[in-house]
């Protein structure tokens, strides 16, 4: 940032009126009025600024502002337009502030700090602090357990880019990752008739086995529709919590390993993105080295959309129109881009959404199981 005394500026005040200019070319009515607009304003005009007369063919009118200092200049926009002198103002008060909390302050992050309120920048400032007096213990926590004044459990997923750029490194990629939860219902009707648990959960890095092996593997995102899912040879329910779903089971060695795996989601934008995520990551082996896989999907397409449209919405739980516009995903089929368009469209649109539990389950079933030829063999119990 350059200090005050560097900054200078010399601005002509009447761009396009040389010297040459007749007056019968100008708009004297317009050229009065705007005369005795800076004729208001020049009582106004601190110290370190100078207003030079000598207006082309009017010696009277302003002709250049000379300004000497970027603190003139900041006391001249707070002197003559108030508002965009008082965001200016907070500008500096919160740069100020950053750095003294050790932060790296640039001039494109200031921009974004400062359509944070107050709170949040006091925030930012209470994990600056922190980061700085804990350099040790960042890597034995999770981003929901940083103990910083005023952080809640989603703050850090929100504002994780920019506290990465003012502290200077990424304190995301150096916190301890979550075990990855997942919640799963057995659906097969053979495992079913032994009378064992039909709800379990897989934990990554604990020590227990599935009930049996999936040769299909549903992701839905309804916890009622993996809970009450039909009976289905081979098939194991998951919950795949929305847009946890991709980091929760993309490294799952049993998910990789099914014949097949299918996603069904929301009938909306959010859906959609998650379903691309979801089957770009499974695309490329694990880290862990499990198989790259591919991901279908059912319900998520143009057919779905006109056969149970009459249960979609257009407002959000809170009454507010849904307004999403398209994103370029890469990953989607042609199938699934139709309907993708149809409910992000810049055009008023009949249907925005379609939430998965409001579709009949038995339909869903009959699609899974219409994706696979081989007859039932029964499942091989672990």
């Amino acid at each position: 940032m350059r200090g005050g005394a560097a900054y200078a500026a010399h601005v002509l005040l009447h761009p396009g009126i040389t010297t040459r200019t007749r007056p019968a070319a100008v708009d004297l009515g317009a050229w009065q009025t705007w005369a005795d607009a800076w004729s208001e304003v020049e009582d106004r005009i601190p110290a370190g600024c100078t207003l030079e007369r000598g207006a082309a063919f009017d010696p009277r009118a302003p002709h250049a502002l000379h300004v000497e200092g970027l603190d003139a200049a900041v006391s001249l926009v707070e002197a003559v337009e108030p508002q965009l002198g008082a965001r200016i103002g907070r500008l500096r008060r919160t740069a100020h502030t950053l750095l003294q909390h050790g932060a790296r302050v640039e001039p494109a992050v200031l921009v974004r700090v400062a359509r944070l309120d107050d709170a949040d920048v006091e925030v930012l400032c209470a994990a600056l602090d922190w980061l700085g007096d804990h350099p040790d213990d960042i890597a034995r926590l999770t981003e929901r357990q940083l103990p910083v004044p005023g952080m809640d459990t989603k703050w850090l997923p929100r504002h994780g880019t920019l506290l990465r750029d003012l502290a200077g490194w990424d304190v995301r990629a150096h916190l301890r990752r979550r075990s990855a939860v997942a919640h799963l219902t057995y659906v097969d009707p053979e495992y079913r008739a032994t009378g064992a648990r039909r709800h379990d959960a897989w934990t990554s890095g604990d020590s227990h086995r599935l009930a049996y092996r999936p040769r299909t593997v549903l992701v839905v995102e309804n916890r009622d529709c993996r809970l009450d899912f039909p009976d289905l040879p081979g098939t194991i329910v998951v919950e795949g919590s929305g847009k946890a779903a991709t980091w929760l089971l993309a490294d799952v060695p049993w998910v990789r390993s099914a014949e097949r795996v299918v996603y069904w989601g929301d009938l909306d934008a959010d859906g959609f993105e998650i379903l691309d995520r979801f089957r770009t990551a499974l695309a490329t082996p694990s880290d862990e080295g499990g198989a790259a896989c591919t991901v279908t999907s059912i319900l998520m397409d143009a057919d779905t959309i006109h056969r149970y449209g009459d249960l979609g919405v257009v407002r959000d739980r809170r009454g507010r129109r849904i307004e999403r516009t398209a994103v370029d995903l890469t990953s989607l089929t042609e199938v699934e881009r139709t309907a993708y368009y149809a409910v992000t469209t810049r055009g008023a649109a009949p249907v925005r959404r379609i939430e998965q539990e409001r579709l009949p389950l038995v339909v869903a079933a009959e699609l899974v199981a219409a994706l696979t030829e081989a007859p039932s063999q029964g499942s091989h119990f672990m």
